[in-house]
């Protein structure tokens, strides 16, 4: 994520997701406190389900970062956590990290998987200089409209509803659940071995089509390998021990296995594996309401040694994920 941003003090614009700041939100009794209500829901309130970025230290001219100022002490994103949770609803998602650019200590705000909108005031806001002065209202909202930000009006409360709820995001409706399991195919249960595979829950009353691709990522010597490639490996009806030291570097880096529903490649630090469409069909899977699809991944990938854990990602595509694809972690302990 440094990274990220780092590209982004070096080449972007303020934008509708990007935004310089000299110094930092005050926290303690100042006439400018409440400046971080204002700015942070604005950015979670951008119709944009990317993130976005308020950098501090930074002084802008014409729009791109000019000036750079350290920041000697980073006020704890508790503390910002704190007084956001008691004016906003519902809650925003962000964090507050310093970042070293060009001998300068800088950090940053990003603002992140806000969904949930609108996010508004739910109490006013007085001046902590000056308490009988309101800045905000209860019910008050914001919005960044390219580099600038304004109050929610009826029209932009009209896009967020019916975005909302006539466009809904069904990530939420989908479970990926590792699973490792018995091989019990008739070439490979002699040799008392497991495969890693996933389940997927659709838990909506509505089907759902989608693509999906994983990768198995490998800390030191692979363990998993395809079932075509291992059948290949081993003879018939002889104990798998003679083989214990198979190593995946015997194994040229090019596509392992060619089932019709399936494509398994290895590289150097992974093992991708993705579900293949037929030419007439529109996705690779389609799961019914209320539904679990078992082995999506066809019981392919077999365990040649019990590692300690399995670690990958699971990538999903789906016409109905209306703010990008799904990406999931994880890591699964035997």
């Amino acid at each position: 994520m440094k990274e990220k941003v780092i590209e982004i003090i070096k080449y972007y614009p303020e934008s509708h997701n990007v935004d310089f700041k000299k110094e930092q939100y005050p926290i303690q009794k100042h006439y400018k406190k409440h400046e971080i209500i204002k700015d942070i829901s604005a950015m979670a309130n951008h119709p944009s389900n990317e993130d976005k970025f308020i950098i501090i230290g930074v002084k802008e001219k014409n729009g791109t970062a000019a000036e750079f100022y350290n920041i000697d002490e980073l006020i704890d994103q508790a503390n910002y956590q704190q007084y956001l949770d008691s004016h906003i609803e519902p809650k925003i998602n962000f964090e507050y990290r310093s970042i070293d650019f060009e001998g300068y200590t800088l950090a940053y705000f990003r603002i992140f998987d806000n969904k949930d909108r609108p996010y508004i005031l739910k109490k006013n806001v007085q001046n902590s200089m000056e308490q009988n002065k309101t800045e905000f209202k209860e019910g008050d909202g914001f919005i960044r409209v390219g580099t600038s930000t304004k109050r929610l009006m009826r029209a932009d409360y009209d896009n967020i509803y019916k975005t909302k709820f006539e466009n809904p995001d069904r990530k939420d409706d989908i479970e990926i659940i590792p699973v490792v399991r018995n091989c019990t195919t008739d070439d490979l249960s002699f040799y008392d071995l497991r495969y890693f595979d996933i389940d997927l829950v659709n838990r909506s009353n509505k089907s759902i089509d989608l693509d999906i691709e994983m990768k198995i990522f490998f800390s030191g010597e692979p363990t998993i390998i395809s079932e075509e490639r291992l059948k290949k490996k081993l003879p018939k009806k002889e104990s798998l021990s003679s083989y214990t030291n198979y190593s995946f570097s015997s194994v040229a880096a090019d596509t392992l296995a060619f089932k019709l529903r399936l494509n398994v490649v290895e590289y150097d630090e992974y093992i991708f594996v993705e579900r293949t469409k037929m030419r007439f069909e529109k996705c690779a899977i389609s799961i019914p309401q209320e539904s679990l699809e078992r082995n999506v991944f066809l019981k392919e990938l077999v365990l040649v040694e019990k590692p300690y854990s399995i670690k990958g990602e699971v990538i999903i595509r789906s016409d109905e994920f209306t703010s990008g694809l799904l990406k999931k972690e994880f890591e699964y302990k035997i």
